[in-house]
């Protein structure tokens, strides 16, 4: 498919809150990992940054079978609601051509590379939100064998002092007993990356970066603002993005089910909003992740405190595939329902100086065991990186 550049459409930007996005963000690259590292995520997470190796895999064909059976499933129910024809509208693909879909994305080839989790300091507390990313991609059939633990300081900075030197990262624990070993161990056995199966769980240190980014012209949602004129800008739409059969929204938390629908990849109107922010060269979103109890918390109407957020970079993403997208088949967004079982959206008062907070609860379990407090004695920290910390 040919790839084209549209016009810098400045007429159109006059009503977005573009703002200069200050923040902590961190994030984990390939390049980060030594073979041992990269062995793990590959069979762990093959999803969350996969390579050749995985595209070609028979575990991949399954996790792409999975989802295109999620969207169909999903397409069927828009064309039964909205009266459509089959045809009309198609389910779509996890990924396409060597590419993958990706939540605000706006087309299939935005890199990993582009996203990182914000931070509330300087030493990398996201509150996990690196963390459920991750583990939101952990295989079903391995998930009771695999615990991703987040370091944070200053709650572990012994441990990362005496361990890896480097302000941040993630352990990997592979739970194994003689009883049941582990099977990504015996892949690492396999591939001579330890010496010995072992019997006993066994701990990878995995590094992470964090960085501080100073960004013009991004779209940040979690600030009132941001958050106003994107409820009122869907579903009038402009010359770029129309919804003309999509209900009138009163509320940015309406609109929340749907901006963090729980498919990975987002869904069309996700990949809509990411189209339009591109074409209109808008240098990045924060957006809440759809893995996390998110926070957005406003004291008078500034932004007080937040957990759960994303930041999505889009400087190095010039060149968009396809056209303009006109989203004839929604008549409604996703329901509350439409939310990981159990969780829900909590609203502060209106006559409360918080006014207009909101955090959803409900989409992941609150565990935060300090590293400590499940490290034996006898259990060796492996170091999965190449390197640690900041560049």
């Amino acid at each position: 498919m040919e790839k084209k550049i549209f016009p810098n459409f400045q007429s159109l930007e006059n009503d977005i809150p573009l703002t200069d996005f200050n923040a902590y963000v961190k994030f984990s690259r390939p390049s980060f990992l030594n073979p041992l590292g990269e062995m793990i995520l590959r069979e762990a997470f093959p999803a969350f940054s996969p390579d050749e190796k995985t595209y070609d895999s028979e575990l991949w064909k399954k996790i792409e079978e999975a989802n295109l059976k999620r969207h169909s499933k999903t397409v069927d129910g828009i064309i039964k609601e909205n009266g459509l024809q089959y045809g009309l509208i198609n389910p779509r693909v996890f990924r396409i051509k060597g590419s993958m879909r990706r939540r605000f994305a706006g087309d299939f080839y935005l890199s990993r590379g582009s996203y990182y989790s914000v931070c509330n300091d300087e030493y990398g507390n996201d509150n996990g939100t690196l963390k459920q990313e991750l583990s939101s991609y952990l295989l079903p059939e391995i998930n009771d064998q695999i615990v991703v633990h987040d370091l944070e300081m200053p709650r572990d900075e012994e441990l990362l002092k005496q361990h890896v030197k480097a302000p941040t990262g993630f352990v990997i624990e592979l739970l194994n007993s003689e009883e049941k070993i582990n099977p990504i161990i015996l892949k690492l056995h396999e591939a001579k990356l330890i010496p010995e199966i072992i019997t006993k769980p066994m701990l990878v240190y995995m590094p992470l970066a964090v960085e501080y980014f100073t960004i013009p012209r991004v779209l940040d949602l979690r600030l009132l603002e941001a958050q106003n004129w994107l409820t009122q800008f869907l579903p009038k739409g402009n010359e770029i993005l129309k919804m003309p059969k999509a209900k009138k929204l009163d509320s940015f938390c309406e609109m929340l089910p749907t901006l963090m629908y729980p498919d990975r990849g987002g869904n069309d109107i996700t990949d809509s909003i990411g189209f339009l922010l591109r074409v209109m060269k808008v240098n990045g979103l924060v957006f809440p992740s759809a893995r996390c109890n998110v926070l957005c918390e406003f004291l008078d109407g500034k932004l007080n405190n937040f957990k759960g957020w994303n930041f999505l970079d889009y400087r190095s993403s010039n060149e968009i595939l396809g056209g303009f997208h006109s989203r004839e088949d929604v008549s409604q967004w996703n329901k509350p329902e439409d939310f990981v079982e159990g969780a829900v959206c909590r609203l502060a008062p209106d006559d409360s100086p918080f006014a207009h907070s909101w955090k959803i609860e409900g989409l992941e379990e609150n565990l935060k065991e300090s590293l400590s407090q499940f490290l034996p004695a006898q259990t060796e920290l492996i170091y999965g990186g190449v390197r640690g910390g900041n560049s």
